[in-house]
């Protein structure tokens, strides 16, 4: 995976019930137990990596089907702009 980190948007709010909660445009989504399970890594600050690792151990499943489903649920999340993902190369431009 090219990407390292990926942040919850902040008008986002993730719920312990598995919802995501967007206060902009006052909709909610209802996440399923690994949807809601990345979303919760990543609002810990988790990098991609460990996120995959957690997955891999807990579900018992091959590592390059948890990276493949993580990427594509991540891409999906980017476009609906709830996430914003962060490579190296961003990190290095903005200094963070």
């Amino acid at each position: 995976m090219c990407a390292k980190r990926v942040r919850i948007r902040e008008y986002f709010m993730l719920t312990q019930d598995r919802y995501l909660v967007d206060f902009t445009r006052g909709e909610v989504y209802e996440l399923n137990t690994i949807g809601y399970e990345i979303l919760k890594f990543i609002s810990q600050g988790k990098e991609l990596e460990e996120i995959v690792e957690q997955i891999v151990e807990s579900y018992k499943v091959p590592r390059e089907t948890v990276e493949k489903d993580v990427q594509k649920f991540l891409e999906m999340l980017e476009k609906e702009d709830i996430v914003e993902v962060i490579t190296d190369a961003s990190e290095d431009i903005s200094g963070n």
